[in-house]
């Protein structure tokens, strides 16, 4: 199973570094791409971010904001612990840090 996922994201890669390189490569592609590929993508793109009645993009933003300031945070509470006190409570830091920072990034954290 997981071969196969690795497998499916090579081939999403190759594509996409085939489609830039014919890009870099030929002007005419470049032209046709515009006008026929491109609309669609920013169709589909509008139709479903013009669903929510607030700007998904600056919710992002402050959502990767806040993500950014609380990992910096918890770095330098890490750092300040490991500074003055090695051993156990150093560890009981990070593993606060990593519970506080999964919130932002997922459980797999």
């Amino acid at each position: 199973m997981k071969r196969w996922r690795y497998a499916k994201l090579a081939g999403a890669m190759a594509g996409i570094v085939l489609i830039n390189t014919a890009a870099w490569k030929s002007t005419p592609f470049c032209d046709w791409y515009v006008k026929n590929i491109h609309p669609f993508w920013v169709n589909i793109y509008a139709r479903i971010m013009g669903m929510f009645s607030f700007s998904v993009g600056e919710i992002m933003l402050a959502a990767g904001l806040a993500a950014t300031a609380s990992a910096l945070f918890c770095g330098m509470i890490a750092a300040a612990a490991a500074v003055r006190h090695r051993g156990a409570s150093y560890s009981a830091v990070v593993i606060y840090c990593k519970k506080f920072l999964s919130l932002f990034y997922g459980s797999k954290f």
